[in-house]
């Protein structure tokens, strides 16, 4: 996806004058800010079908490194505490073997290590999906807000303070943690 894009989606804009696409001028948005590597065709689908249902683990690497390239210094002008991934219920990831934003999310900070000598650590602790959901692939907009509406919650054990280098200082209680993601440094 090249600029100009919504400045809330990010979903591609044919008016160069405008700032938001026409979803989110007339739908209420429950994130900040969304970027997309690709424009979702046929060929976004596939790469993302065959790394979620064909085993194919190699699109994450390819997913990866290019949103390092093209979102890196972006990414890491944010100032993020950590990149969460998308948690898939215990049964689901049993069934596939793997948790592809999971992967993805390694994928990317691997290559933003790479590229620019530092990624935000990645925490799969903070965010816990309690209850199964419909597979969202063929299900519309709005059906896909319902169906995961109230399924994830915080874990308030994975909540914790960080230094100025992204080192775990302490939990939410004050105990001291150690990092519970992968650092590729």
């Amino acid at each position: 996806v090249n600029e100009p894009g919504c400045l809330r989606c990010g979903k591609p804009l044919k008016d160069t004058n405008a700032e938001y696409c026409a979803d989110c001028t007339r739908t209420k948005r429950f994130f900040d800010k969304g970027r997309s590597l690709l424009i979702h065709d046929d060929n976004a689908r596939s790469i993302i079908y065959d790394l979620k249902y064909g085993g194919r683990r190699d699109n994450a690497d390819f997913i990866g490194r290019e949103i390092a390239l093209r979102l890196g210094k972006q990414i890491l002008s944010t100032g993020f505490d950590a990149i969460i991934p998308v948690p898939l219920h215990k049964k689901r990831q049993f069934e596939r073997g793997f948790n592809q934003a999971e992967l993805i999310t390694q994928k990317i900070s691997e290559n933003l290590y790479d590229l620019y000598g530092e990624s935000p650590p990645i925490d799969t602790t903070l965010l816990i999906r309690h209850e199964k959901t419909k597979r969202q692939k063929n299900l519309s907009s709005q059906e896909r807000a319902e169906n995961v509406k109230g399924k994830f919650k915080i874990n308030p054990d994975g909540i914790y303070m960080r230094d100025d280098n992204g080192g775990v200082i302490a939990d939410l209680y004050g105990k001291e943690r150690r990092p519970l993601y992968k650092d590729y440094r």
